[in-house]
């Protein structure tokens, strides 16, 4: 009686811990909405998890605001080519995030063993979106287009290192030239 007791606390104990690591790595819809001066997300331009860096990031190109493309930048000069916002005042981002996990080091298989942008430590977001030019109402018939996302932990903040879309060749993604530090001046 004595052990069932002991077994009882211990998986009591237990539990908590097991479901929180297995939620880290589990998938889960989050369906928002950005638009020119209104969002879904509480938390866009403080990127401090990679669900906020990604949130972030979509509004900095829909928005067009260099202040939130630097918010998830890697590099200290990162933003300064954005051109202006991309969406009318009617029109907004649609997203869902799939999956947002942290890598770990068996995740890293031996072909991206070499490469700085998978790293453990490092946080995978996996989502799917759309631009709706038209307003929400007349969303429907926009394709999703789908995303992967690799972000790193950096002073209390996650940046972004690499984003690749389905439309894209299924090659190494390159690092992007709004996130790319200026070469030294010599």
């Amino acid at each position: 009686m004595r052990f069932v007791a002991h077994a009882c606390l211990f998986l009591a104990l237990l539990a908590p811990s097991l479901a929180r690591s297995a939620h880290a790595q589990q998938s889960f819809p989050i369906q928002g909405r950005i638009a020119l001066n209104s969002a879904t997300s509480a938390c866009i331009g403080q990127p401090t998890t990679p669900v906020c860096a990604v949130e972030t990031l979509l509004a900095c190109w829909m928005r067009g605001q260099p202040v939130l493309c630097r918010a998830v930048a890697s590099e200290a000069r990162a933003a300064e080519r954005i051109a202006g916002p991309t969406a009318t005042a009617e029109s907004e981002t649609q997203y869902a995030i799939e999956r947002a996990s942290i890598i770990r080091r068996e995740d890293v298989t031996d072909d991206l063993r070499g490469v700085e942008w998978f790293k453990p430590g490092f946080a995978l977001v996996e989502l799917v979106r759309r631009a709706c030019p038209q307003g929400p109402e007349r969303c429907e018939d926009e394709p999703w287009e789908e995303m992967q996302i690799v972000l790193r932990p950096e002073a209390g903040r996650w940046s972004v290192v690499v984003w690749r879309s389905d439309n894209e060749p299924d090659t190494a993604p390159e690092i992007p030239d709004e996130l790319r530090q200026p070469a030294p001046q010599q």
